[in-house]
Parts: C-alpha cells; structure tokens; sequence
C-alpha cells in the first residue's frame, strides 16, 4: 500500500522495480468512486500528499547513465516529481550530483527535498541537504538545511519526529528520536537508542 488521497477517495500503490535496469510496473492511482486507474510511469515511489491534494510528490528513476556506482562518475540515480492531479502534468526537481527524494510539505505551496551527495559511501553517515521548493518555480529550491531531518511531521504541523545517526563511523548503527519544534527550529532528544522507528498519530 502507497497511501491514501487526502480526501479519502483515492489509494496510491508503488511501482516495482524488481527487473532492474527496466521499469517492470508504474505507481498506480485507484479512484475508489468511479474504479478508474491512472499509470504514473516511471515513479519509484509516490507520496506525500500537498495539504489541499492538488499535487503529490514522487521519486523518479533517472536513466543509468555511465558506470553505475562509479566513485569517479557521480550522477544521480533520483529525482523528486511534482505531479498536478488535475491534468497528471509534471514537473522535477533534480541536482547535478545528487539523489534527490521527497520530504514533506510545509504548506499548500513549498516542500521539502532531501538531496545526497554522490558517491555514497556505506561507511559514512549520508551528506545530504535539505531543500525548500516552491510549487510555483520547482527549478529554483532554497538551501535551508545541511542535515536531512526525514521523518514524521504532528498531525497538527507543529513538530517534527527524526532520527539522527549518533555515530555514523561505527555499525550497527545507533541513533535517537528527535523532536523538532518548527515554530522556533529547537530540538528536543525524545527516545534514546532508536534507529528504527514508526510513528502513528491516532485520529482526532
């Protein structure tokens, strides 16, 4: 299951990729209502929703270009697709030397990208930035962050819960949930030893 529409009339499934370097299957769209099923070809993943389900974002894989994995050739294997649901028009968000992937929305305009610097390397702790992109210009994202703070956003847009890798040189490895306030960007250690979490926030 990929999610549901916000407006609860539509469901969202993954694409598979398990034929690599061929796309096998599209992100599928299902309207409960009428039954009718929309292909998103090429999406790696889709979700999340804007506030207002106008657009949603998905992961594109980008074509292999070069030697894959190559320390001396990084390009990126993902971008972010920001998708119009009323005509199915899209437009990407992409960085020369880095994986991009969606975040989360921060309203019904802006977003957030996390972008990873190539090449990665399974022994360090992940460079990547986060980025705030406008609906209006996908083109132009705003650098606001070097950490990538993916993780749950409160139910009432408040708060932030991440994990942050406490010491990325060693394996297994360990982390803690945070709590980030966005009303004043502080930080709150809310659960120790926490690599792996999954938040789920009871409907009012």
């Amino acid at each position: 299951m990929g999610g549901w529409a916000p407006d609860g009339r539509g469901v969202f499934f993954p694409g598979t990729f398990s034929c690599w370097p061929e796309l096998c299957a599209a992100s599928v769209l299902l309207e409960l209502e009428t039954g009718r099923r929309t292909d998103l070809v090429d999406l790696w993943d889709v979700g999340p929703f804007s506030p207002d389900g106008h657009y949603v974002l998905g992961t594109t894989k980008l074509p292999t270009i070069g030697p894959h994995g190559s320390s001396n050739y990084p390009k990126p294997d993902y971008a972010v697709a920001l998708i119009d649901l009323s005509n199915q028009s899209r437009q990407q968000v992409l960085f020369q030397d880095r994986d991009a992937r969606p975040l989360r929305w921060i309203d019904e305009q802006t977003f957030l990208v996390g972008a990873e610097k190539l090449p990665y390397n399974p022994y360090r702790h992940p460079d990547c930035q986060e980025w705030v992109v406008s609906t209006a210009n996908p083109s132009l994202p705003d650098l606001v962050s070097d950490e990538c703070r993916d993780g749950y956003l409160s139910r009432d847009g408040r708060y932030v819960y991440f994990v942050r890798i406490r010491d990325p040189g060693n394996f297994p490895r360990v982390g803690d949930l945070y709590r980030l306030d966005l009303s004043d960007g502080s930080e709150t250690l809310w659960m120790e030893d926490a690599l792996a979490t999954e938040i789920y926030e009871p409907v009012p």
